[in-house]
């Protein structure tokens, strides 16, 4: 791979950037970050990353914008299976928004936030009674197993950057 690095960041300079997170089967949370020049060529900068233990669930939604022209308020909060990404526009110049243009092809909105949520068990069992209340963890509900761990869950909106006319 001939690689370039970016100046200002002193990363692999790239055209495409994924960073997939998911929860394994011993709960751990993980990221992988890929790059490359196409996303069919993307290559991995690390795998597997263990960030944070003891996940119980791990939900993410993005809140999208589905007006047409877009006027940059969410009107809906949905999952990752609901947006394609080349359906999706992160608008960069009023260009897009004239008839015929890229923007008059999206068929799933614009995404403009992320609402990230964690529900994140204590590593040993407490001397406590059993915690049978089901938590909300955006859009699933979590049932805690008869584990007598404490549960605290997390919750953060970001808004995404480079999303304005």
């Amino acid at each position: 791979l001939n690689e370039s690095i970016d100046p200002e960041t002193a990363e692999a300079a790239a055209l495409y950037k994924r960073m997939t997170l998911s929860v394994d089967s011993d709960q751990n949370l993980r990221w992988t970050c890929e790059y490359g020049e196409s996303p069919t060529s993307l290559v991995a900068q690390f795998t597997n990353q263990i960030i944070i233990g003891d996940v119980d669930s791990f939900q993410v939604l993005y809140g999208v914008d589905t007006d047409f022209p877009p006027d940059f308020s969410i009107n809906t909060w949905t999952t990752a299976d609901n947006i394609t990404p080349q359906n999706s526009v992160c608008l960069q110049s009023q260009n897009l928004c004239e008839t015929g243009n890229l923007l008059n092809t999206i068929q799933d909105g614009i995404p403009l936030a992320l609402r990230i949520a964690l529900l994140i068990a204590s590593p040993e069992p407490a001397d406590s009674v059993v915690d049978q209340q089901p938590y909300a963890v955006l859009n699933t509900t979590f049932s805690a197993a008869d584990d007598h761990k404490l549960r605290k869950l997390y919750t953060s909106t970001i808004t995404m950057r480079n999303v304005t006319l």
